[in-house]
């Protein structure tokens, strides 16, 4: 839990931690990512996992249904919403307070900024979330995986997405991924991968 003052009642965003004490989430979530996997992945997994909590990461809800959604761009906020199949889903962020009080952002994770991406920051809110098990989605980590087709990341920000799995970005994003998961042990209990770097560091599901 973070260390910083509760927020106070009604505040916007939501203080995470006192959001959560409101939910009935299910025991497991799906993290959707924007590597071109994304949609194989999430029909295999969801054909065999139900009653599952799905989160997607930035742009992904436009082409997966999600109930929460989770960036490290609350400036854009809006804009993924508008891309959303659901529009009233719910939008975290880890960023900080400042940045997090933008008009679309519901709840606020002060803790929970970490490794590079807004993939990485899904793992983190999910893990404060207490979910039992965690399977990703479209979220290889490879480098130079690109966007699920018709992805408008792509011409925007491409970053990620279009870095070479040599770069310096790559490796150092990897090296924080490890860090991570040795500062927060349960991450290898309860995470799994569809696909890629992070299905090597965390594991494949049992039934994969």
């Amino acid at each position: 839990m973070s260390s910083r003052e509760p927020e106070s009642p009604g505040a916007r965003p939501a203080f995470g931690p006192e959001w959560l004490l409101a939910q009935n989430l299910p025991s497991h979530a799906l993290i959707c990512g924007s590597a071109p996997c994304l949609l194989e992945d999430f029909e295999i997994a969801s054909a065999m996992m139900s009653n599952t909590a799905v989160l997607v990461v930035n742009e992904a809800g436009s082409v997966v249904r999600g109930s929460h959604l989770i960036t490290q761009h609350p400036e854009k906020a809006s804009w993924f919403r508008q891309q959303s199949l659901d529009p009233s889903i719910t939008i975290h962020t880890a960023k900080s307070r400042e940045r997090a009080s933008q008009p679309d952002i519901d709840v606020h994770w002060p803790n929970c900024v970490t490794l590079a991406t807004s993939g990485g920051s899904a793992i983190a809110i999910a893990l404060e979330m207490g979910f039992q098990g965690i399977l990703l989605c479209g979220m290889p980590m490879n480098g130079g995986d690109g966007y699920f087709q018709g992805s408008a990341m792509q011409q925007d920000e491409p970053r990620f997405g279009m870095e070479s799995p040599d770069s310096d970005y790559i490796r150092g994003y990897r090296e924080k991924l490890v860090e991570f998961t040795e500062k927060q042990p349960r991450a290898l209990r309860v995470v799994r991968s569809m696909s890629g770097f992070t299905r090597e560091l965390f594991g494949a599901p049992e039934w994969g």
